[in-house]
């Protein structure tokens, strides 16, 4: 149940914004691995209606039950609100094995 961790030190990034935003990713990742005990991934999406509008989508498929599920998922956003609150652009994608 290890996340894919995103490295931002062995990139070569030149802009410190970049590196930050990765390092934000990575915790998000971790988060999500940890609440819902699954392996998380990030993509950027956009509604195909609306193409100039993209998103960034956390997902993880868990074995959680369905009521672990809605507190990780509470968890989750409570967290996330704390430590990224002006990405408005994240999304969770959970799916329940």
């Amino acid at each position: 149940m290890e996340s894919r961790k995103l490295e931002a030190e062995n990139l070569p990034l030149k802009n410190p914004a970049t590196r930050e935003a990765i390092e934000l990713a990575s915790r998000i990742i971790s988060l999500t691995s940890s609440l819902f005990r699954a392996e998380a991934t990030f993509f950027e999406s956009c509604d195909p209606e609306f193409p100039g509008d993209r998103y960034h989508v956390v997902a993880v498929e868990t074995s959680l039950s369905p009521a672990e599920i809605v507190r990780a998922e509470q968890q989750w956003i409570s967290e996330v609100i704390s430590i990224a609150p002006e990405w408005e652009s994240l999304r969770l994608s959970i799916r329940a094995k």
